[in-house]
């Protein structure tokens, strides 16, 4: 079976509008009432602080299946991680291909989310790619392989997949993605658009606790062959780290890679 998993997203850098200033007006106050007036003026502008915070993360740190918004998930943060020293490519990025997870942990800095269904995985192609200020883009390929067999790769420009010929259990192996933002620009500005033939399936709580979305591709019944499975996409963040998840594999099966999941 030939087959190539991608994950359908585009991330849309929107700019934020500037700061307001919230200016709290009064009249003439006797001396024993200023602290009070003074208290409840704060108050007012944490109040309102904290309204614009929150309207401002609804808005751009989003999920959408085709224009519909998703419930929200555990908020992004800023991230710290060890900068590319490696010349800057055609487009102005810095890129890596890893050997390994725990060569893509060292390299960053940082511990990820690791899934110990992946244990002792050769087939695993590691890709970074970053602007060394704001972001840090993970792609990895065939994650898990579960009962996929015959794995072969192959070679479409600078593109690596392979080919493969599906399991019981796994239609197509696992891939991942991993965006980890490093600025506040980006952090303000950062949303997931998932578009085509794609349907949000459920959102629940993993056995960590954390807020997972399941999006499923929606095809239609006369294309479904006996034992196919829809490509199935999990979505969520930890540590303030996003993680996509991606194979051809049932919701069940997603759930519990997902429940396998812990810091390496």
């Amino acid at each position: 079976m030939d087959i190539k998993n991608q994950i359908d997203y585009e991330l849309r850098d929107l700019t934020l509008p500037k700061d307001f200033q919230q200016t709290v007006m009064g009249r003439s106050i006797k001396p024993r009432k200023k602290a009070a007036w003074y208290a409840a003026a704060a108050l007012l502008l944490c109040i309102v602080s904290s309204t614009t915070v929150w309207a401002g993360y609804a808005l751009y740190n989003s999920i959408h299946v085709n224009e519909e918004t998703l419930p929200p998930l555990q908020p992004m943060e800023k991230k710290e991680v060890q900068k590319l020293f490696v010349p800057q490519n055609e487009l102005g990025y810095y890129t890596k291909d890893y050997a390994g997870y725990q060569e893509l942990c060292g390299d960053l800095g940082i511990s990820l989310l690791h899934s110990d269904f992946s244990k002792d995985n050769p087939y695993m192609l590691i890709s970074r790619k970053t602007d060394n200020k704001h972001w840090n883009e993970i792609h990895i390929t065939a994650y898990i392989i579960g009962d996929v067999t015959n794995m072969v790769k192959v070679q479409s420009g600078t593109d690596h997949y392979y080919t493969f010929d599906a399991g019981k259990e796994y239609g197509s192996p696992i891939d991942l993605s991993i965006m980890i933002l490093c600025s506040d620009e980006q952090l303000t500005g950062y949303s997931v658009d998932f578009l085509g033939d794609l349907n949000y399936a459920k959102t629940y709580h993993s056995s960590q606790g954390y807020v997972v979305h399941i999006i499923q591709d929606s095809i239609p019944k006369e294309y479904m062959y006996p034992g196919f499975k829809p490509n199935c996409r999990a979505i969520l963040v930890a540590d303030g780290i996003q993680y996509q998840l991606s194979g051809h594999v049932t919701m069940e099966k997603m759930e519990s890679i997902i429940d396998s999941l812990h810091f390496s």
